[in-house]
């Protein structure tokens, strides 16, 4: 019998969308301004600076932001309960993700319990405990590891995957290729390079 291999992924941008986006719609209609219509306005990762430029206006928005569940409801990426639930029947599957925690805002510490929640809604055959709270994904250690971040595939992990979403497209192949990194623009190739 083979071991078991250890397979990492992001949530935020590889199993559901970035939910900022959705985030700052939701804040601009409620105080009746226009939205957005795609994450391709922005120039930036950091969307809440970018889109509230004014340290009041984007306060306001936090404060919304706070409030509210946003992985209520959520959707998944295309492929990726399929995914998971494969990969889970023959290894194991830990999803390692940030959570956003504002310098001196309490308001925000609910997230990691948010993220569980949608995990045990949505991905009822990957264990709660198995939901790892981290930003500094180098410390990790895994057969592979997937994100939309080219800065969490920097660590000693064999297969490293960035998975395409709106911030990442602009990076080239050459850069890719220096960091043994393999682009993934959707589930069918996560699974691809993991087979």
């Amino acid at each position: 019998m083979m071991d078991k291999r250890t397979h990492l992924f992001d949530v935020d941008g590889v199993i559901v969308p970035d939910r900022w986006f959705i985030a700052i719609n939701d804040y601009l209609d409620s105080i009746g301004k226009p939205t957005y219509n795609s994450r391709d306005e922005f120039k930036t990762f950091y969307l809440g600076s970018e889109a509230f430029p004014d340290e009041k206006e984007r306060n306001a928005f936090f404060d919304h932001f706070a409030k509210y569940n946003f992985y209520d409801g959520l959707k998944p990426i295309d492929g990726a309960v399929d995914g998971l639930r494969e990969l889970s029947e023959r290894d194991n599957v830990y999803l390692a993700t940030s959570c956003y925690v504002m310098e001196g805002r309490r308001d925000f510490l609910n997230e990691y319990e948010q993220k569980v929640g949608w995990v045990m809604d949505n991905l009822p055959f990957i264990p709660s405990k198995n939901v790892i709270a981290i930003s500094p994904k180098h410390l990790l250690r895994g057969d592979s590891i997937t994100d939309d971040s080219m800065k969490n595939l920097n660590g000693d992990i064999q297969t490293k995957l960035l998975f395409t979403d709106w911030h990442n497209k602009g990076i080239s192949k050459a850069e890719l290729d220096a960091g043994g990194i393999v682009r993934a623009n959707h589930w069918g190739d996560v699974m691809e390079q993991l087979k």
